[in-house]
């Protein structure tokens, strides 16, 4: 996922559509976000914590989220 710029071009599934959320949130509520996401593979699943905060111009405006994660699959139960 590093470097992606466009949802579209990855694979629908539960791990990119709450992904979306989580960056739709951010801009919505102007506030950073953080978020355990699992992605589903066919042999199991990824856990991430991404951590998302609004990118401001200038000016001021939100004009994006950056988004950094962390791959903690090997910490779960």
């Amino acid at each position: 996922m590093a470097g992606c710029h466009n949802e579209d071009e990855l694979d629908q599934n539960d791990g990119i559509r709450q992904f979306i959320q989580l960056k739709q949130e951010v801009l919505e509520k102007n506030r950073p976000i953080r978020r355990q996401i699992q992605f589903p593979l066919s042999t199991g699943h990824m856990t991430y914590w991404f951590f998302a905060e609004p990118l401001h111009s200038s000016s001021g405006e939100v004009a994006g989220v950056v988004t950094a994660a962390i791959e903690v699959s090997e910490f779960e139960e």
